[in-house]
């Protein structure tokens, strides 16, 4: 079995929004995450759960049924945040949310300052 690749960008996003008709709006609730590894795969993966359901993997659409469980996606995406912001790279596990900018969220290492992870909510400005 061959080595894998090491992960050198990785994010993850939940956007929530409106889509629809003006006069009968939907909520929709999208969840993305992104992997770039060193040996130049790129994979993004996109749930949009909505008016319409979908799955895009790497621009690539999946229809899928508005009955299928997705709780495990979105578990795996919470958990790689989690696991994200748990350890800086100095070694350090103390690390300590910070608001930036209306809509950032900061998370610094309390030993060597460095940001360790950071996201944004464009919900927060528009």
């Amino acid at each position: 079995m061959g080595k894998a690749s090491p992960i050198i960008k990785r994010y993850s996003n939940v956007k929530h929004g409106v889509e629809g008709p003006e006069h009968d709006p939907y909520a929709f609730t999208e969840h993305t995450m992104y992997q770039e590894f060193t040996n130049g795969t790129k994979v993004e993966i996109c749930l949009h759960l909505g008016l319409v359901s979908y799955l895009d993997v790497n621009e690539t659409r999946v229809d899928v049924d508005d009955s299928m469980d997705f709780k495990c996606f979105i578990r795996c995406v919470e958990q790689a945040k989690f696991r994200r912001r748990t350890r800086c790279p100095c070694g350090s596990r103390h690390i300590t949310w910070r608001q930036g900018y209306p809509g950032e969220d900061l998370y610094l290492c309390d030993d060597c300052g460095a940001l360790v992870d950071s996201e944004f909510g464009l919900s927060a400005v528009i």
